[in-house]
């Protein structure tokens, strides 16, 4: 029980580190123009890539 109580605990970590990134991610995008152009431009780009 202690090894699975240890492996959730990782799992609850690594979750909110995850999400903080994310959080950052999406802030990050709304205060920089740049990025969310660059953001656009990629999104188009893998969009207009054939279907395989």
């Amino acid at each position: 029980m202690q090894v699975l109580h240890r492996h959730s605990a990782v799992l609850a970590q690594g979750l909110v580190v995850v999400l903080a990134v994310v959080g950052d991610l999406k802030v990050r995008e709304q205060h920089s123009v740049l990025l969310g152009v660059a953001h656009l431009d990629f999104a188009h780009a893998s969009s207009s890539f054939p279907a395989q």
